[in-house]
């Protein structure tokens, strides 16, 4: 009798978390144009044959990034898609398609509490492991970062299935090296081709495994690295039409210092300063505490410090710098600090707070209108076959969820937010298009409708999507207690020419 209310405690937690992780898949805000544009927008494109913006590091000129990943994280559930919706002859609906593109990642997410624990240090202490659990299922990294189809995410993944194999087998003794040693190899080549800085992040691992291993298996793991190198070899230059590395491709364009210009440039400091904090917030903050020196000390947790400070030194060698570049230090991170930070009060109520604001802001309020807003879109250019639609202020909006078939493509625009598209030049863009249809314009609230409207043109507020916020069109903060409504994506309707600017009307929210 003592045993089940435990066991019905357990099954309880774990339908709450995972009913938590099957919510990660609907979050409607939008982090990075990266999340979309270098995986499922590629391989909607392909398999459904629809409209979509292609990454130039997908062109075949460039072909910097493998298609074996990206069809291997959302192509296979598209073409499962693909296959059911034919059988059944309905349609699939715009969200569907967003959900579906992150089905691979949520089994990840769910395998990685398993790993996670496994890779630890072998602590007899059940409180440990049930702090790094728990610390580890309230970050939002997990909760947000790893749900969104970055390669960044598929990185990590494979960084703690390395981490695992390796630690197993050479520090824990717990698998033999003859076993892991192939799958060491199938994992680093994989990570390497889906991003060359998995370089960077294997580089401590790999040593472990040269100082550990008996020869024999170390080439035993060099071959099967090198097998798996073939195989995507083979399978990218099929897919460009041409013999290509993606890996020395993408080596190719970074070491040129004016390709990175046009990305943007970074102090070394930037990982350091900006990207650890953003990621990690207060669990930096256990790196002051002395239980860490006296655990360094004590066990083989040396290990993952060396884990953390390698590739952070490496990667903030490259030019171009953006924070999501670290996401795959949290698996040490997390292992090194997790029981400090859940084990002090004060830490943890910290930690958190700073997840629950982070996982709301990146979750569902930046940008978090274009998401929401595709379905309308679709519903609209399926309904209206005349009907142009139109984003403005926005990140560049994914085209994939809308189905739109490829000969229709000049009904969708991106406008963008590039500082070289003015006002005028949306205001000449709708004068053009609303000589003869509709067209429906989504922009930021902050943006004075007037100012974009085309003379002769009559414009309704047809709707709005809450919440909506970004760097770039940011709202008066000192009127936004009067005006809630600047956090929002506006849908305007402008209907063929019809009346003066001057008579632009307003018309009430629309229910539907």
């Amino acid at each position: 009798m003592v045993n089940i209310p435990i066991t019905r405690n357990l099954f309880l937690q774990g339908c709450f978390w995972i009913t938590l992780e099957i919510a990660a898949l609907f979050q409607t805000g939008y982090i990075h144009p990266d999340e979309f544009f270098q995986n499922p927008e590629i391989m909607a494109g392909d398999i459904f044959n629809v409209t979509h913006y292609r990454a130039w590091e997908f062109d075949p000129v460039n072909s910097l990034r493998t298609i074996t990943i990206p069809y291997l994280t959302t192509g296979i559930p598209f073409d499962f898609t693909l296959l059911v919706s034919r059988y059944l002859r309905v349609s699939v609906p715009s969200y569907f398609m967003l959900v579906i593109s992150r089905i691979i990642l949520f089994f990840l997410r769910v395998l990685l509490w398993w790993f996670l624990p496994e890779i630890s240090v072998k602590a007899k202490s059940r409180q440990r492991s049930r702090a790094l659990d728990l610390c580890f299922r309230t970050s939002y990294l997990e909760f947000i970062f790893l749900s969104r189809t970055f390669s960044n995410s598929v990185e990590t993944f494979l960084f703690a299935w390395l981490l695992y194999l390796v630690c197993r087998s050479t520090l824990y003794g717990q698998m033999s090296q003859r076993s892991a040693a192939k799958w060491i190899g199938i994992v680093s080549a994989a990570g390497i081709f889906n991003r060359p800085t998995f370089l960077a992040f294997g580089t401590i691992p790999w040593l472990l495994v040269l100082a550990r291993y008996q020869v024999k298996n170390v080439v035993r793991g060099v071959t099967a690295g090198l097998l798996t190198c073939a195989v995507f070899i083979a399978v990218d230059s099929l897919y460009f039409g041409r013999f290509v590395v993606t890996p020395y491709q993408f080596f190719l364009y970074n070491i040129n210092p004016k390709n990175n210009e046009v990305h943007g440039l970074h102090p070394r400091y930037f990982h350091l300063t900006v990207s650890m904090p953003q990621l990690f917030g207060p669990m930096l903050f256990a790196l002051l505490f002395p239980s860490l020196r006296q655990k360094l000390r004590e066990e083989k947790s040396y290990i993952f410090f060396l884990i953390i400070l390698v590739p952070l030194f490496l990667i903030s060698m490259i030019p171009h710098q953006e924070p999501r570049f670290l996401l795959p230090l949290m698996i040490p991170m997390f292992i090194l600090l997790a029981d400090i930070v859940w084990n002090c009060s004060p830490l943890k109520a910290i930690w958190i707070a700073f997840n629950l604001i982070a996982g709301f802001f990146f979750g569902f309020v930046h940008q978090g209108g274009v998401i929401p807003s595709l379905s309308t879109a679709q519903r609209t250019l399926t309904t209206q076959p005349e009907v142009h639609v139109a984003y403005y202020q926005t990140y560049i909006v994914p085209q994939f969820p809308l189905l739109l078939p490829r000969h229709e493509s000049e009904r969708f625009v991106n406008i963008g937010m590039s500082d070289h598209v003015k006002h005028e030049h949306v205001a000449e863009l709708l004068e053009r298009k609303t000589r003869e249809r509709t067209v429906y314009l989504f922009m930021p609230a902050v943006i004075d409708v007037m100012e974009v409207s085309p003379p002769g043109s009559r414009g309704y507020l047809w709707k709005r999507f809450c919440p909506h916020w970004s760097f770039e069109a940011q709202p008066d903060y000192r009127k936004l207690w009067k005006k809630p409504e600047q956090l929002c994506l506006n849908m305007w309707r402008f209907n063929p020419s019809e009346v003066r600017r001057d008579r632009l009307q307003w018309l009430p929210l629309s229910s539907s």
